[in-house]
């Protein structure tokens, strides 16, 4: 099951405050956690985030698209 919005945005933070601690400069982050066409759009709105990593859904072309366009033009 993906995380909730909530979850994935205090994750991020954390992640970025670490790597700007240890390295100098903030972390790109991409979320992978069950990628969907469901959910593309809900995760599109999390300015947080930096992009999705697809995984199995990317197997399937029709799916990938759907994905890629509504994490594009997240409603």
């Amino acid at each position: 099951n993906p995380a909730q919005q909530e979850h994935i945005k205090h994750v991020v933070a954390a992640v970025r405050g670490w790597s700007q601690t240890e390295y100098g400069e903030p972390f790109r982050i991409l979320y992978g956690g069950s990628v969907t066409e469901d959910n593309a759009a809900s995760l599109g709105k999390i300015s947080e985030l930096d992009g999705l990593l697809v995984g199995h859904a990317s197997l399937l072309s029709k799916h990938f698209r759907a994905i890629c366009r509504r994490y594009a033009t997240p409603v």
